[in-house]
């Protein structure tokens, strides 16, 4: 048998290609406002590539194509649904020991094993599982063109589009700049003050010198961020979720919304640009930074699927967690930090930058969310402390919130320095800070909430406004909207 013999035959092997289509073909269509098209079509050369190298491998090792081709589809098999299948696990079996790796990987290996000892000594070619494999994989693969079709023949006709409300044309209003600051888990003072016993008013009264309105008594809908920012840049509560937050649909039906929203969508109309400088998807932007707290975005949405995906993920986050590796401590926190760092200094950037059109920038900045880097003099807290189970130190997240308030009022004076013309500011925190047990489950929601307005006109704005309503009361007071203003409400959303 010759090399080229091998990769001519191998061609021949159908669901060799197949599979890697499908595994591709399928997140992609699950997560196409997430995943760009240019992504998933290395991803899936990687892996076909892969697939043929490994079945040429196996091919010599076992001395028959379709059996070389047989366990690299079992290899690639394992690799591309290990993710799916160990989340059922642990959805059904919770923490029991069927789902550690402990168990898994050497169950892993025995299936390799013995399915390598089984091909080498049978004689069998397997012409009835060839030809199932590749009806089957096609059929998948067609439900997937007609899922994709659907939904693009839905966005084409304006389904997706749709909104609960009447949003207006507003040709000759006044376009400034709108500059949307999410610090995540910013308390409320009112919440600062029953959990933490810390008085923020200090800051507040430094934004109010600079021209904001504070809402003393707003909150947040939903207690985590992805479900409180869906809500928001809908403008509407959320429907159809199980209210879990690890719940891994009512997280892509999140992540969805985030990325194609209302508000959004009528900046865009009134000729905005658009700038992403969160941690999520917007407007078809991926974000700038990689962000281990909420959503997986481009590649992610498919390697974190796999076997190799998983192991990095987990077992490397678990190896320095329980063995306290100083290095890999400071190359993981590292991450969010140098993350941080980035979306304020681009969001820096698009101040001074000339526009052609008025510019929408939303800032997603993890602070004084966990972990709690500096102390309040800028000092950095030591590494074991941003690991896990720190999370409700009262001293480290006051300090770390002190810190972070010196670093958005520089923010926002260079927005208001530096600004052509007078800016809309919206500087909101996402939720409340949820780490200490309370009977009061409001304070998980009381969140802080200042607005900057050019004609400081905030009487719509009442002291106990929830952010559902937020960009409903800034296009009724500034875009000449009339949107009716929602009932609050207050949903605990599991951990």
């Amino acid at each position: 048998m010759t090399i080229l013999r091998s990769r001519t035959a191998l061609f021949k092997e159908w669901p060799l290609l197949l599979l890697p289509v499908f595994f591709v073909f399928h997140t992609y269509t699950e997560n196409i406002q997430l995943l760009p098209l240019t992504i998933a079509l290395e991803l899936l050369i990687k892996y076909l590539l892969a697939g043929f190298l490994l079945a040429i491998l196996f091919s010599y090792i076992l001395r028959s194509i379709r059996k070389g081709y047989i366990f690299a589809l079992l290899v690639l098999s394992i690799n591309f649904f290990f993710g799916p299948i160990h989340d059922l696990l642990k959805q059904y079996f919770k923490a029991a020991w069927i789902t550690h790796y402990a168990v898994l990987l050497p169950l892993i290996f025995f299936v390799l094993l013995t399915s390598f000892i089984y091909l080498r000594k049978t004689k069998r070619t397997f012409p009835k599982l060839h030809k199932f494999l590749c009806i089957a994989l096609l059929l998948l693969i067609s439900l997937d063109i007609f899922s994709l079709v659907t939904e693009a023949n839905r966005a084409k006709m304006g389904i997706t589009q749709t909104t609960p409300f009447e949003i207006t044309n507003c040709d000759t209003c006044h376009k400034p700049d709108v500059y949307f600051i999410v610090a995540d888990e910013y308390a409320g003072n009112t919440a600062l003050r029953n959990l933490l016993q810390f008085n923020n008013d200090s800051f507040e009264t430094s934004l109010k010198r600079r021209g904001f309105h504070i809402l003393n008594g707003s909150s947040s809908n939903y207690n985590f961020t992805p479900f409180s920012m869906a809500s928001v840049l809908s403008m509407d509560y959320l429907k159809g979720i199980r209210g879990i937050n690890s719940n891994k649909e009512d997280r892509t039906e999140c992540n969805h919304l985030i990325a194609e929203n209302v508000a959004i969508r009528f900046f865009k109309k009134l000729g905005y640009e658009i700038i992403n400088n969160s941690v999520f998807t917007i407007d078809n932007q991926l974000p700038k930074v990689r962000s281990f707290a909420f959503s997986l975005t481009g590649r992610e949405l498919i390697t974190s699927q796999t076997l190799l995906g998983r192991m990095e993920r987990d077992i490397r986050f678990n190896l320095m967690t329980t063995f306290k590796i100083k290095s890999e401590i400071t190359r993981f926190t590292n991450l969010e930090k140098d993350g941080i760092t980035t979306l304020y200094n681009e969001t820096i950037k698009e101040i001074t930058r000339i526009h052609k059109k008025p510019v929408f920038t939303y800032t997603h900045l993890m602070m004084p969310h966990y972990p709690y880097f500096f102390d309040e003099h800028g000092n950095p807290n030591p590494p074991d402390s941003l690991l896990e189970g720190n999370q409700g130190s009262k001293r480290m997240y006051v300090g770390y919130l002190k810190y972070a308030n010196a670093r958005f009022q520089g923010l926002i004076d260079q927005i208001i320095a530096k600004s052509a013309q007078p800016p809309i500011i919206i500087l909101m925190g996402d939720h409340g800070f949820r780490h200490t047990p309370t009977d009061n489950t409001m304070n998980y929601f009381y969140n802080l909430n200042a607005v900057y307005f050019p004609d400081r006109n905030y009487k719509d704005f009442a002291d106990s406004s929830t952010l559902v309503n937020q960009f409903r009361l800034v296009l009724n007071s500034q875009f000449g909207q009339h949107l009716p203003i929602l009932a609050n409400k207050h949903y605990l959303i599991q951990d």
